[in-house]
């Protein structure tokens, strides 16, 4: 997770000193609440961060033994706790943060737009969406270019589509997926830095998911959508609100 996008009530925004009972090496990524035995607050997972007290936004070293200087070992971290921070998340390509986006080639034109025919290469085999069902497929080049629509993956060789684009879809325009959907209940995968979201991994509906999309920030070939392509993300399982507090 990059950086606070904003609070989504319009408060303002707490940002709270917290003892760390893990190192935190990369700022911009989930923390919870220490479990037992642990000193401080502790790093979320890739897939979850249950009863999260937010994100930190700089560094600390856990340190546990006493110091040659005398000084306090203990060491903090600053920590976003407003429940309602909507975090901006860099989609990568794959579990390492940094990775481009996987564009894909419509194989087959479609005068209709409400068909894509997606490969990996020019002319190739088509690629399976089925486990992308019902999320984003987004039209990063051609006449259709910053439009996205839902997918409904009715088998391996194709994607239907909810909604028609706008313009006819041409053989060989490009587009990219975005495996979750603003409002949906989606699981969101992390990089293993936890600072960017994995779009690589194929998210399902689930009841209890951590993170939520709010809206997706998604770019064409004219701003570089490969790399700069985002989620806004909600905590949806934080400490301080919610289900957690039952």
């Amino acid at each position: 997770m990059s950086q606070l996008a904003y609070i989504h009530s319009g408060a303002k925004t707490r940002v709270q000193k917290m003892r760390v009972g893990i190192s935190v090496t990369t700022p911009g990524v989930p923390v919870i609440g220490a479990t037992a035995n642990n000193e401080g607050v502790l790093l979320g997972t890739t897939t979850t961060s249950a009863d999260a007290v937010g994100m930190a936004i700089d560094t600390a070293t856990y340190n546990t033994a006493q110091q040659s200087d005398n000084s306090d070992p203990s060491q903090t971290v600053s920590v976003v706790t407003n429940a309602d921070a909507v975090w901006q998340c860099r989609l990568s390509g794959a579990a390492t943060s940094g990775s481009a986006l996987i564009p894909y080639f419509n194989t087959a034109a479609s005068a209709t737009g409400i068909l894509v025919t997606p490969s990996a290469t020019s002319g190739g085999s088509t690629v399976d969406m089925s486990a992308v069902d019902d999320t984003v497929i987004f039209c990063y080049s051609g006449a259709n270019a910053g439009v996205y629509r839902r997918m409904e993956p009715a088998d391996a060789t194709d994607v239907n589509l909810t909604q028609a684009f706008p313009f006819a879809i041409a053989a060989d325009d490009l587009f990219f997926v975005c495996p979750i959907t603003e409002g949906a209940i989606q699981y969101a995968t992390l990089t293993t830095t936890l600072d960017e979201y994995d779009a690589l991994v194929a998210t399902a509906l689930n009841t209890t998911p951590t993170w939520r999309a709010v809206e997706l920030v998604l770019n064409d070939l004219g701003n570089n959508g490969l790399l700069n392509s985002y989620v806004n993300l909600i905590c949806a399982d934080h400490a301080f609100a919610g289900s957690a507090l039952a």
